[in-house]
């Protein structure tokens, strides 16, 4: 009995030896190709394990919450809306409280400003985490500027569209068309312009009923 324990706790310590010797970078890495799988679940486990053992790592934080907003995705594409609904909504949940752990870890961490800012402003209202959101991409917005003074099109045309989005969504409809037509100007195609034209269609729709009130 003695013996079995012996092996027992030998088996422990080089499970946790052998995640230790993992840099948090191939836990990011790891989690990632599992992602692509759309192996999420198994993305998570690998994460909180890399969050043992890299308790204070921004990014590490960062890949845990994008996984776990993977899953509520998958969640809420499913079958079974009763157990969809709650994966969706806890998988939400998990994510936001690890955007903001990545966040206070890293104040200057622009992803993690960025994806909490993209998903506060995606999810349903009742999550209450529109102006949080807003906030976020404000500051994601003055990081990448800092960063890329001289532009970089694809990033700041990603900033732009969820912005718009959030805007939208509180009514500040002049700053909500300003983004969206600076994304039309960073890239012209795309996923983003698609999003933004859209947005501006929205737009049009809103400031009709709005003068047919006034």
């Amino acid at each position: 009995m003695k013996r079995m324990i012996v092996i027992l706790f030998l088996l422990e310590f080089a499970i946790i030896l052998n995640a230790q010797q993992k840099t948090p970078e191939i836990f990011i890495s790891e989690a990632r190709a599992l992602r692509a799988d759309s192996l999420f679940q198994e993305a998570i486990n690998l994460l909180l394990e890399g969050v043992e053992v890299y308790p204070f790592d921004s990014d590490i934080h960062l890949q845990l919450g994008l996984a776990w907003g993977d899953l509520a995705q998958q969640g809420g594409e499913e079958g079974d809306m009763m157990n969809d609904t709650m994966t969706a909504m806890k998988g939400l949940k998990e994510a936001f409280a690890e955007f903001e752990k990545a966040v206070s870890l890293s104040p200057t961490n622009y992803n993690a400003h960025f994806y909490f800012g993209a998903y506060g402003v995606d999810v349903p209202a009742f999550f209450g985490k529109l102006d949080e959101g807003v906030a976020h991409l404000e500051t994601a917005k003055a990081l990448l500027e800092e960063k890329f003074p001289d532009g970089q099109p694809e990033a700041f045309a990603a900033l732009y569209r969820f912005l718009g989005q959030g805007y939208f969504m509180q009514e500040r409809f002049a700053e909500a068309q300003a983004a969206w037509e600076k994304v039309l100007e960073l890239t012209p195609e795309g996923e983003h312009s698609e999003a933004a034209q859209i947005g501006l269609e929205e737009l049009k729709k809103q400031n009709a009923i709005n003068e047919s009130e006034n």
